[in-house]
């Protein structure tokens, strides 16, 4: 289950678990070749804001589109709780047809501890 919301309103989804991708956590990773043909790594640890999650959802009805629909054209940062914790962001892409929902949220900030 998916919650998502403004500060107007909320609206829960059940996502498709064999499409829905929670994205990758990469590490902030920067690679320098030096003068004598090796490198220098830098790495800056791992952030959740680097993280884009794509949601997929079967059998949405026509009340959960059409606040979906709203939160997204109204709100520039919502809150989207799921099973890895509650974030806020953005959702940056949104597409719904005959019930099939996807949508992709770009993550901000992580509000649960890890």
């Amino acid at each position: 289950m998916i919650s998502i919301s403004n500060e107007i309103e909320a609206v829960t989804i059940k996502e498709s678990i064999s499409e829905t991708d929670y994205g990758v956590l990469e590490p902030r990773i920067s690679r320098t070749a030096t003068l004598d043909g090796g490198a220098v790594i830098a790495s800056s640890g791992c952030s959740h804001a680097d993280r884009t999650l794509l949601i997929y959802a079967d059998n949405v009805s026509a009340k959960a589109e059409a606040a979906l629909r709203r939160i997204t054209a109204q709100a520039a940062i919502v809150t989207m709780a799921n099973s890895e914790g509650v974030f806020t962001g953005a959702i940056s892409r949104f597409s719904c047809k005959y019930g099939k929902l996807e949508f992709t949220f770009l993550i901000k900030d992580k509000l649960t501890p890890d």
